[in-house]
């Protein structure tokens, strides 16, 4: 027994695809739980769209990580806040811990980066094996 959420409509029990599809939903943390107002937001139909979808989450990982890698740290507030104000996109990703230092250490956030990436190429793994 899993919480899906209460947006989560239960398939046919003899329908065993969706099930096993629902089962892989799961063990990557997809699951229907909103707040009611707007539903669950987007749950790939089948395996392949969740690989797809899973692989593109993948990339974007690799983008932050190079970023945080590449980043020139700011010395001041003046050029922190700027640098916050052009690349508030790479700043929205982070725990919010770090989101709320004055100045984010590149190495922390590369280093918080890899760790997603890396759970995520396991997840992916796990799918594709199966």
């Amino acid at each position: 027994m899993a919480d899906m959420g209460k947006d989560f409509k239960s398939p046919p029990k003899a329908e065993v695809k969706a099930w096993q599809h629902l089962r892989d939903l799961y063990s990557v943390g997809i699951t229907y739980h909103s707040c009611g107002c707007s539903g669950p937001g987007y749950v790939p139909a089948d395996k392949p769209s969740l690989v797809a979808y899973l692989e593109e989450r993948q990339a974007d990982y690799v983008e932050q990580q190079r970023f945080w890698l590449a980043r020139a740290e700011p010395q001041t507030k003046r050029e922190a806040d700027a640098d916050r104000r052009a690349n508030w996109h790479h700043y929205r990703g982070l725990p919010k811990e770090q989101q709320n230092q004055k100045f984010v250490n590149n190495l922390e956030a590369a280093a918080y980066w890899k760790e997603q990436l890396d759970a995520l190429t396991a997840q992916l793994a796990g799918l594709k094996a199966a």
